[in-house]
């Protein structure tokens, strides 16, 4: 388990993903913007929209153990770290994922974007 002190999303064991976060955006084709990341992550890595248990629970197991790549502050006071988690996927293909949390001040994580970057592509 990392140093809670070092580069690592805090408090990332109580990290949360709303179901619709996946299920209705980042995994749904139809979504008018999450669509073109649904097309990515089934040509990747085999995950559809009835998949977003496998994806949430993929990467809160990743979570805290990968560095943050990115922080930055916000204007209210909370912060948004950017992480990206290696996850298999149900083709046996790992991919690179970005995942983006909102963390105010004294809360949780919660996941605010997720997609694969294809700059960071293996």
């Amino acid at each position: 388990m990392p140093d809670p002190g070092s580069n690592y999303l805090p408090d990332a064991g109580r990290a949360w993903i709303p179901e619709a976060k996946l299920r209705a955006y980042a995994l749904n084709p139809d979504h008018q913007d999450g669509g073109h990341k649904a097309r990515v992550f089934e040509a990747d890595l085999a995950l559809r929209q009835r998949d977003w248990a496998y994806l949430r629970d993929a990467i809160l197991r990743a979570l805290p153990d990968t560095p943050v790549h990115e922080v930055r502050e916000r204007g209210d006071g909370a912060k948004s770290y950017t992480v990206i988690v290696e996850i298999t996927g149900l083709n046996g293909r790992t991919g690179r994922v970005t995942t983006g949390w909102y963390v105010a001040s004294g809360k949780s994580p919660r996941l605010a974007t997720v997609y694969i970057d294809k700059r960071h592509r293996r």
